[in-house]
């Protein structure tokens, strides 16, 4: 498989989670669910980039604070 069609899986398959999660979010009824979908989302296609890359972010504590490993 060519580098061009695993980057364009890759992005297919980042849209179709962000739009799933998107369109779960508006069945739900409460807020608090409603904004852990739309933030995880926003995540996803924030994080798209570095993920893409073999990046990641590791939580540093439980407060949630996040480390990039990658500098």
């Amino acid at each position: 498989m060519k580098a061009d069609e695993y980057e364009r899986g890759f992005r297919d398959g980042l849209k179709r989670a962000v739009t799933w999660l998107h369109a779960e979010a508006e069945k739900m009824n409460d807020p608090h669910a409603v904004q852990i979908l739309n933030n995880a989302a926003f995540s996803l296609g924030t994080d798209s980039g570095a993920l893409r890359k073999g990046r990641s972010h590791k939580l540093t504590d439980d407060t949630g604070t996040l480390e990039n490993d990658h500098g």
